[in-house]
């Protein structure tokens, strides 16, 4: 479903409401420093090596992030999907290369926040800093996790892991990039999916 900008910030509002204690006057202010930006399938939100100063709110579709191994293949780090953040944090902060590369795997609705108004937003409304603080670290966390689990886990479980974590993600995303992300093989992970 194609969206105005009206439609996106009600939805990063809506976003802010349900997990943040932040006054709809103080949500209402934030989402107003957001910028829309829209995505085609497969295209780049920006490339390992650039510089990326924006945290990100992915308001519908599903991102990619992703790195280069020694053979020259890329390996999927996660998705980012409906109504979740994300930011290349040394990009945002330190405005250093970004340390990975993010695509779109569908068409995808975004809002954007530069770094210039994030900062004038975080001398406006201090509670957005701390929210936005607490989800970074929220974050950093799950994916510490995730990563531990992918390294020794067993392709079966590794799957089915996956479809209970992101069963919504599991009918959209390509079989190639599953299996990067699962760090197993696409015919392995061919023949667990036909086992269904």
């Amino acid at each position: 479903m194609r969206m105005n900008c009206d439609q996106a910030r009600a939805i990063l509002s809506e976003y802010l409401r349900d997990n943040s204690d932040l006054s709809t006057h103080d949500s209402k202010k934030i989402t107003g420093y957001f910028e829309c930006r829209k995505l085609k399938k497969e295209e780049f939100l920006f490339e390992q090596g650039k510089r990326f100063p924006y945290l990100v709110f992915v308001v519908q579709g599903v991102l990619r992030s992703w790195v280069y191994d020694e053979q020259g293949r890329e390996v999927v780090k996660t998705f980012v999907s409906d109504r979740q953040f994300l930011a290349e944090i040394d990009s945002f902060k330190r405005n250093a290369p970004c340390a990975f590369s993010v695509s779109s795997v569908t068409d995808a609705e975004l809002l954007v926040l530069s770094k210039s108004n994030y900062a004038q937003l975080r001398e406006e409304v201090p509670a957005w800093h701390m929210f936005f603080m607490q989800g970074a670290m929220e974050a950093m966390n799950t994916m510490i996790r995730r990563e531990e689990f992918l390294k020794q886990g067993e392709a079966a479980d590794k799957y089915d892991y996956f479809l209970e974590n992101f069963p919504h993600l599991a009918a959209t995303v390509p079989l190639k990039y599953i299996a990067s992300y699962l760090q197993i093989n696409q015919s392995t992970l061919s023949r667990l999916r036909r086992k269904d």
